[in-house]
């Protein structure tokens, strides 16, 4: 499932390199199959390698954070160092000046939003909530903004990776998955259809407030998205007491690495407000899974793909940053070509000399124990 992967952080770096949606799947579309494929690997996981290991339920937590964190830290690390000694990076996106400013003025901001930014930077638990939160300038603190377009400061200037707002939501999930996951299946459709209703909801009516951080950054609104990826375990389980025609899972594969390219080009369908085209993707993309897993899982090729799609969206955002400000004549001579060779090759290097070690230490730990 690497390809499928590194296809969704491909689709989530060009939504945030262009703006425009021509082809693949726009970039909030891959964050939400990024979501199914997190339910569908913990239940996966948590069942084959964790369930039946002695403190199962610790080894599980730590391994995902050392999965998650080392590379964050990276590259959080670089962007914050970056900002603090190139001028040039700020000319770019103001986001980055506002940073810089108040690191040489931090008494401008009170202790609670130091916190708070402190927090969601190292950690990134609650980071996904900055999207509700505007910034007061003149007294330094932060304020709960009903509509996301409203306060001229937002919050999520003060995330360094802006797109890491995924993690915390993965890693919530991450903490109840053992549990939740073993519950019967009605109960899992009953969360799933439960979630399905308050997002239509919300993006129809929309309250007093704006809807968009409510429904794609909003835990309890996603968490049925990542428990599809716990209807796609049930039939990759189902799977095994049936014989399939040999090339299904291959064409099956081909079929949605197709979808994910050209999403864009099938005509859109609406129905009372009701966004048909991504439903059917978000079906189709639960019911695919357990059959790219089939026909990839001993791929190796596959699994370094999947393995790039990490680094590539969390790196691609400062790369595409720092060519801008100091090589911009390589943009406008090669295209974003030279843009996305570029981020490849930072990611790969990410990957060899941190997360295989790390995933190898991780492996360690799980084959050490009963």
């Amino acid at each position: 499932m690497g390809l499928i992967r590194l296809l969704l952080a491909i689709s989530v770096m060009i939504t945030h390199q262009t703006g425009q949606y021509t082809y693949m799947v726009a970039g909030d579309m891959a964050v939400q199959s990024f979501f199914i494929i997190s339910g569908f690997f913990m239940s996966y996981i948590i069942t084959e390698k964790y369930r039946q290991k002695k403190n199962g339920y610790r080894l599980f937590i730590t391994n995902r954070l050392l999965k998650i964190y080392p590379t964050y830290w990276l590259v959080a690390g670089f962007i914050l160092i970056a900002i603090m000694i190139s001028p040039k990076l700020n000319t770019v996106d103001a986001r980055y000046d506002f940073l810089r400013y108040y690191m040489h003025h931090p008494r401008e901001l009170q202790v609670s939003t130091w916190v708070y930014a402190a927090e969601i930077n190292i950690f990134t638990l609650g980071a996904e909530s900055a999207y509700f939160f505007g910034f007061n300038a003149v007294k330094g603190i932060l304020y709960y903004a009903q509509n996301l377009t409203s306060p001229p400061i937002r919050a999520m200037n003060f995330v360094l990776v802006y797109q890491a707002w995924i993690l915390p939501l993965e890693i919530y999930f991450y903490c109840i998955s053992p549990y939740i996951l073993k519950q019967k299946l009605k109960w899992i459709v009953l969360i799933i259809v439960g979630t399905g209703i308050a997002r239509y909801y919300l993006s129809t009516v929309g309250m007093f407030w704006d809807y968009e951080p409510w429904i794609r950054r909003f835990f309890f609104t996603q968490i049925g998205i990542f428990l599809l990826g716990r209807i796609s375990y049930d039939i990759y389980v189902k799977m095994h007491t049936r014989k399939l025609p040999k090339r299904l899972p291959a064409v099956i594969t081909l079929g949605m690495v197709l979808m994910i390219i050209f999403y864009y080009q099938i005509p859109n369908l609406t129905l009372y407000h009701f966004d048909v085209n991504r439903s059917l993707y978000t079906l189709l993309f639960t019911a695919a899974i357990p059959f790219v897993f089939l026909y990839t899982k001993t791929v190796r090729l596959d699994r370094l793909l999947g393995e790039l799609s990490y680094p590539v969206f969390l790196t691609h955002a400062i790369v595409i940053d720092m060519v801008r400000s100091y090589a911009p004549v390589w943009e406008k001579t090669y295209g974003s070509s030279v843009l996305y060779i570029l981020v490849f090759l930072v990611s790969y290097a990410i990957y060899r000399f941190l997360m295989k070690p790390i995933d190898a230490f991780r492996q360690r730990r799980v084959h050490s124990l009963p």
